[in-house]
């Protein structure tokens, strides 16, 4: 018991440095776990965002080329149409996480105004909710006006 009474009293003296050592060792964990998860992230979840980005631009491709080689003007008022149908049918699915710009909200004015012109270019009925919703998104997105620095 006197031993470990002595050898408790020797180490005492000094705890910041047992403190110390664990908090550095507690630090660099951390450091090697983020810095590894980050790497680990971009290594599986990058190729699997680019392959969906260029099979888009692959497909925007062959539809490009469709639509020239059949010069067509009516077939590529619908191709357009139909993309128009697919932009906003997207911005309706999309989450609250965003915000909508200035130009972004007269892009969607724009596009109701063509709507509401064309009315023959209406899609089929069980997605003219969804077009809708997407034409009002940015009603509910806007951003907020920047504060006056005057005051009056």
């Amino acid at each position: 018991m006197q031993n470990l009474t002595s050898t408790l009293g020797r180490t005492s003296g000094r705890p910041w440095i047992i403190h110390l050592s664990w908090f550095v060792v507690l630090v660099l964990t951390c450091v090697a776990g983020f810095q590894l998860s980050g790497r680990t992230l971009n290594w599986g979840v990058s190729p699997l965002v680019w392959q969906g980005e260029r099979s888009a631009q692959f497909a925007r491709i062959s539809t490009s080329l469709a639509e020239l080689e059949r010069d067509d003007i009516t077939f590529s008022e619908g191709l357009a149409i139909d993309r128009l149908r697919s932009a906003l049918i997207a911005l309706a699915s999309e989450d609250d996480g965003w915000r909508c710009a200035d130009y972004q909200s007269a892009t969607l004015a724009d596009a109701k105004t063509w709507f509401d012109a064309q009315p023959d270019h209406h899609a089929t009925r069980e997605l003219q909710p969804f077009i809708a919703e997407g034409l009002r998104a940015c009603e509910k997105r806007m951003r907020p006006a920047p504060a006056s620095s005057a005051k009056g």
